[in-house]
């Protein structure tokens, strides 16, 4: 009796193909042998086993489709404030699979200028290690159709464009897979200016021994809307 069945090309064994070319079958008793698999890619999966000799002419088909949940990140606030507290999202998006995902894990580097991290909460289980510069997850999982978040806190220390990736890990459910994210950090600009920046000696002014001048606070916030604010200011010996 002689069987050859061709694998799937993204399967992972050593090798591609499993002949069978001598077997005996009792009378009476199916026999059964097992190979154990690696899926590389997504996608549906057909695979064909053709026999021979005894089996020849027969063929046994079957399907499995490989499916895996997505990784996604996201800053809470597109623009913040130095020295601000903000948060960002890590998310495994399951709610399209109908099976559970286990062995979940990632890697993120959290970015330059936000220091400080911390877990305030995590759904996804498993072990988190790197804190406070990454954070980085190990032995995670996700229910069926359900979606699960790792959410930490960071103090923005320097201001501009922080721009950030997660990856998944190698031999995880997330391995192949990144997600970015963009958060920018912004500062107050003060500038002070004299009206007018020139005066006679012994000119006048104001009591007691001091002028009015402007101190602008210049604020952006998110929206983009500038917020001023006037105080009086000594004068100079």
């Amino acid at each position: 009796m002689a069987l050859a069945e061709r694998l799937p090309r993204t399967s992972v064994l050593w090798e591609t193909t499993i002949n069978l070319t001598t077997s005996f079958i009792p009378l009476g008793i199916p026999c059964t042998f097992f190979v154990n698999l690696k899926a590389t890619t997504l996608g549906i999966k057909p695979n064909t086993v053709t026999g021979g000799d005894a089996l020849f002419g027969q063929t046994g088909t079957d399907t499995t489709t490989v499916v895996a949940p997505v990784l996604r990140k996201t800053f809470a606030a597109p623009v913040v404030a130095l020295s601000s507290i903000t948060q960002f999202t890590i998310t495994v998006d399951n709610s399209a699979n109908t099976i559970a995902m286990p062995n979940l894990g990632f890697n993120d580097p959290i970015p330059g200028g936000l220091t400080g991290g911390k877990i305030a909460s995590n759904s996804c289980g498993g072990t988190i290690t790197g804190l406070p510069a990454f954070v980085n997850l190990a032995g995670g999982n996700v229910a069926i159709g359900a979606m699960c978040t790792v959410v930490v806190n960071v103090t923005a220390t320097t201001t501009g464009t922080k721009s950030n990736t997660v990856n998944g890990t190698v031999g995880t459910n997330l391995e192949g897979q990144g997600a970015a994210a963009v958060t920018t950090v912004v500062a107050p600009v003060l500038s002070k200016a004299f009206a007018p920046t020139i005066v006679s000696a012994g000119q006048a002014v104001p009591s007691p021994s001091r002028s009015t001048t402007t101190l602008r606070l210049h604020w952006t916030t998110c929206w983009g809307s500038p917020i001023l604010f006037l105080r009086g200011s000594w004068l100079p010996d």
